[in-house]
This record gives structure tokens, sequence and C-alpha cells, in this order.
């Protein structure tokens, strides 16, 4: 009879606020490590899912407390590896990996990552959240996010969006999108559609409804995306009611 083996000790892979203040390369070395475990599966990523803090604690270390203290390139990339590896795990949804982003809110999630990429720009990076967005969307061919747009909206967020908060929340709280209000003409009008977008796109990615649609009849469900995108009737409001 063979010999039975010793459960997994998976507090070695737990990724919490104690670990996130440590050194650059102290999280890089503690990510490459998880990553290899899950794609190994030695871990199981729904189990060990509870024990990441991988939203929130890591846009602090990210960006820093101001928002303006920024981390080396390399957390970034295995940051965002270490994303698209749970999104791609069995029975990881997009509301799992929100939960640990600031108000386990899908808009914040979707912000903080295409902030980053828009600081951290990379064709790497931008390809990374591109697959991200796929995998949390079901859409296998990337036509709800194209890349393209990936790497304009990451861009535009770091170049238009004011820094008002001088603070981390300023480039990881989805509602600092609403700057809008204060703005006027032209640019009050791109920067709403642009929080109308990144908000509706996060509720899409926490969206069981839209999932399950995805999967039974994904050319229908992304014409009718594409289509409320054009006449400007896609939000956070249009998401909820179409796919509650």
């Amino acid at each position: 009879m063979a010999e039975s083996q010793p459960p997994i000790n998976i507090s070695k892979y737990e990724l919490n606020w104690d670990e996130w203040k440590l050194s650059d390369q102290h999280v890089i070395t503690k990510m490459k490590g998880l990553i290899e475990a899950l794609k190994s599966q030695e871990v199981d990523a729904v189990t060990i899912m509870p024990k990441l803090e991988i939203g929130w604690d890591a846009a602090i270390h990210i960006f820093g407390e101001s928002g303006r203290d920024l981390c080396k390139p390399e957390v970034v990339s295995i940051w965002l590896s270490l994303l698209l590896t749970l999104a791609s795990s069995k029975g990881v949804t997009g509301a799992s990996i929100a939960s640990s982003f600031a108000k386990s809110c899908g808009g914040c999630m979707v912000y903080t990552i295409l902030t980053a990429v828009g600081c951290f720009h990379s064709e790497q990076n931008v390809k990374l959240a591109f697959d991200f967005f796929c995998h949390i969307l079901t859409d296998v061919d990337g036509k709800i996010l194209e890349l393209d747009e990936v790497r304009q909206l990451s861009s535009f967020l770091v170049k238009n969006i004011p820094d008002q908060t001088k603070s981390v929340t300023g480039r990881s709280i989805c509602l600092t999108l609403h700057c809008y209000y204060y703005m006027s003409g032209t640019q009050k009008t791109t920067v709403e559609a642009m929080s109308n977008l990144i908000e509706g796109l996060g509720v899409l990615c926490t969206s069981k409804s839209f999932v399950a649609e995805m999967r039974s009849n994904p050319s229908s469900t992304i014409e009718i995306l594409k289509r409320s995108v054009l006449d400007k009737s896609f939000s956070e409001r249009f998401v909820r009611n179409k796919w509650p």
C-alpha cells in the first residue's frame, strides 16, 4: 500500500500585508514561488485565494502610500502574471479576485490594473493585462477589451486623470474617475465616458450571469456590448440591468 502524502503547507504561499511591506525582491520571489506552485498544482487556486491580498495591499506596494513612490518594474510584471495565473485557474472567478481590491470592487480592480500598466508601460504588461481580462470575461478571442484598447486606456489614465488625492487611492479607486464632475467641455465628456467604461467593465468582470451568457452565446453577447459602447449607453447601470 502506498504511503499517504503529508498535506501541503499552504501558509508559505500566503501573501498578506506583512509580506507586501517588505522589499521588492521579497515580493517578487514570493509571487514567483506562488505562480510555480499554482501551475504545478501543488497549491489549489480556490483554496489559496482567501489567503492572498493581491489588490489593495499590492497597490500600496506598487504605487507607494503617496501614489508616486513606484516599485521596481519587475514587481508589476510578476504581479500581472500572478493575476493571470489565478484568472486561468479552475474555479477562480472575477469576483473572487476583485474581493481583495479596494471596496471589493470590480471597477477598482480594472482601474488599478490599467493604471499600473500605464505607469509601468511595456508591451509585456499590456499583453498580460489583456490576457487577464480575456480569461475573466470568458472572451476567447479578446473582442470585448482588445489589446490596443488596453494599451490606449492605460496610457490615457496616467496622462489625463488628475492626481487630486496625492495618495495611492488616486491610482487604485475607480471613484477617482468621477473627477469629471469638476471638468467641462470635451475633457468632461471624455473622462465621463472613461468612468462609465471602467465601472461597467468592473461589473462585467464580477458578473456570474454575464460569464454564463458568454459561454452559451458569445457572439450575440459581444454584439450587445459593442452596440452599447457605440450608442454611449454602456455603464455600470446598463450592465447590472442586463446581467443582474
